[in-house]
């Protein structure tokens, strides 16, 4: 997969081990409304945007990445942010969600944000409603530049160059479509209401 074939992208970064993450997540979905998949592709599973809105099933891939922790997609646009937030707190974990949205976007939204024990600790994002919007709150993270965040242009305080530069320094190379082929992901996907 490469990014910039999509419109917009959410993804989490899980500061957990790989062992710790699927009981845990194991525990937040019922067995009778879900199915597990183990081995899955995120490539496979990926050849279409993530859906606004909440009127169909939710599809989640997790799967461990080479320099540490792991990775959580779904096929919410919002990345199923709320999600992260039960994960970190029963993990006691740190979850960083990003998300990216193109130029070709009619209304992007470039953010990045981190929860730490369940708890909101760091919002960043730039977005365009009618009009361009910078929020930020809480302490920048140590892998942040605050610099990017006084440009005159409000589009260009966070956007794509930025996030990749950032995941970048946390060891997520999300440019590189081999860092996104996986084989071995856990997909969790709802089956009936």
């Amino acid at each position: 997969m490469i990014i910039k074939e999509f419109h917009y992208l959410s993804f989490s970064y899980l500061e957990c081990a790989w062992g710790d993450l699927l009981p845990s997540v194991f525990k937040i979905w019922n067995k009778g409304t879900h199915s597990v998949l183990q081995n899955q592709s995120f490539c496979e599973m990926y050849k279409i945007e993530q859906l606004t809105g909440g009127s169909h099933f939710e599809k989640i891939i997790f799967f461990k990445i080479k320099t540490g922790g792991c990775m959580m997609l779904s096929n919410y646009a919002d990345g199923m942010e709320s999600m992260t937030h039960i994960i970190s707190k029963q993990l006691k974990i740190n979850i960083l969600n990003f998300r990216i949205s193109s130029n070709r976007n009619k209304f992007p939204v470039n953010s990045l944000s981190c929860i730490s024990s369940g708890e909101m600790q760091r919002t960043v994002y730039a977005l365009k409603d009618n009009k361009w919007v910078f929020y930020s709150c809480g302490k920048p993270l140590w892998f942040e530049n605050p610099e990017y965040y006084t440009n005159r242009l409000i589009k260009d305080r966070i956007n794509e160059c930025i996030i990749s530069k950032y995941c970048n320094k946390l060891g997520l190379d999300i440019l590189d479509s081999a860092f996104w082929a996986t084989s071995d992901g856990v997909v969790i996907e709802r089956i009936n209401w």
